[in-house]
């Protein structure tokens, strides 16, 4: 039965930034690049049966690649999906079973989820994709805890490969595909807190 948001989940060389919020804390992880130390291979390879889980809550080496409520699948079989199961979390999906690709400061809260999701499927000569081959998209993502994240991907030959993720620590609070805490906003007050000094100079 369809409903309004499905759950799923997805890391880590870098704590990219961790930072308190009025409503929250977001944490965000960069994934190096494939081929660099510490990278996460997420990616599903066309022709291969494999499946690969990214935890959003943990860092690119700190993957189980396991199923569970913070993790999204990516796998292959006669339909190349990516699988959501119960014991994942659930992402953001069109009305057609499809993974929404969404853009940088999309805001994905009550979009049609599904059980599962199909990010590609090939077949009778053709493709059915929501993703753009060569750019950087996003997978909007709720936990099974309801926690919301992103994961930045980009897909080329039916694979998504993840480059970034960040989730919402406080349950219930929406997110923004690409939202990252704001480095240096205590520095940023202080310089404030400097200028306003200065100009009280005679």
């Amino acid at each position: 039965m369809r409903s309004r948001f499905m759950h799923t989940a997805i890391a880590g060389c870098s704590i990219v930034a961790l930072a308190g919020a009025a409503k929250g804390d977001i944490i965000h992880f960069a994934n190096p690049a494939p081929g660099e130390p510490g990278h996460y291979d997420w990616r599903w390879v066309a022709g291969i049966s494999w499946e690969s889980w990214l935890d959003i809550t943990r860092a690119p080496t700190d993957q189980p690649n396991t199923a569970h409520g913070n993790a999204i699948l990516q796998c292959g079989d006669p339909f190349n999906m990516i699988n959501m199961h119960q014991l994942g979390a659930f992402i953001a999906q069109d009305g057609d079973n499809m993974t929404l690709a969404l853009s940088l400061g999309a805001s994905f809260e009550g979009l049609t989820t599904f059980n599962e999701s199909i990010h590609w499927v090939a077949g009778n000569g053709g493709e059915w994709t929501n993703f753009t081959p060569g750019i950087r998209q996003y997978i909007g993502v709720l936990t099974g805890a309801d926690h919301y994240g992103w994961i930045e991907v980009s897909f080329a030959y039916g694979s998504l490969t993840a480059h970034s993720w960040a989730y919402e620590t406080q349950p219930g609070v929406p997110i923004t595909t690409g939202q990252i805490p704001a480095p240096g906003a205590a520095a940023l007050l202080g310089f404030g807190l400097l200028g306003a000094t200065i100009r009280r100079r005679p």
